[in-house]
């Protein structure tokens, strides 16, 4: 710290030998006094900031301004994760359930009960038209291909022993002469229930809201 300058005495003036003395002493009062505010005001502080220490966060039950408040999602159970859990594409196991879920073949399956697949371990040999038959199927009008699916169709709902209402809901729409493909209907023939339907889905007709209605009836009752 910088001391104060003494003031010169004024000119031609004689200086009081007392003076010097005085202003020294002066000085040491300015620097205690500063000194003890310095002091004070470091205590201050210090108190300030262990007080803010002691004190709880509290937390805003709302999120602030601007932002939106984002939910967790709970993630399925370990129950409903584990092969052979229900699902919505098991529904209807083993004749209307959707094909097997790729990821449950692998251990488990993270969409849990939500999954558009079946969790069913038990499927029998999968078999699928190759891409010139499912051309050929594509190309039919609806009548042949009603046709050409009719005969599979009242096999599996046999093997199924569920309602023949849906055979009759494709019968009256099929034509009179099916497909005479054999090599297809070797495959069609293996085929489940729910993927035989599967081509008839994307169909229109008055034929197409019946039997989806007894579809949905089925599943309710299984």
């Amino acid at each position: 710290m910088m001391s104060r300058s003494r003031s010169c005495p004024a000119f031609g003036t004689k200086q009081n030998p007392e003076e010097p003395e005085q202003e020294q002493l002066a000085e040491q009062e300015d620097a205690a006094y500063v000194a003890s505010l310095s002091a004070r005001s470091e205590a201050e502080m210090q108190a300030v900031v262990q007080e803010m220490r002691a004190r709880p966060i509290e937390e805003s039950a709302d999120p602030p301004s601007g932002e939106t408040e984002h939910t967790i999602e709970p993630e399925p159970t370990a129950a409903a994760m584990l092969p052979g859990a229900l699902s919505k594409g098991s529904r209807g196991h083993p004749f209307l359930c959707k094909r097997p879920c790729v990821r449950m073949a692998k251990g488990i399956c993270n969409m849990g009960n939500a999954c558009e697949y079946c969790h069913h371990d038990a499927h029998g040999p999968a078999a699928s038209p190759n891409k010139n038959q499912r051309r050929q199927l594509q190309r039919m009008d609806t009548g042949d291909l009603l046709a050409t699916l009719l005969p599979h169709i009242r096999k599996a709902v046999a093997d199924a022993g569920i309602s023949v209402e849906l055979v009759e809901i494709v019968e009256r729409e099929a034509a009179a002469q099916p497909c005479g493909d054999h090599g297809l209907h070797g495959i069609l023939g293996q085929m489940s229930l729910s993927n035989l339907l599967a081509f008839i889905a994307p169909r229109q007709g008055g034929f197409r809201i019946p039997l989806q209605e007894k579809v949905e009836e089925i599943l309710a009752a299984v």
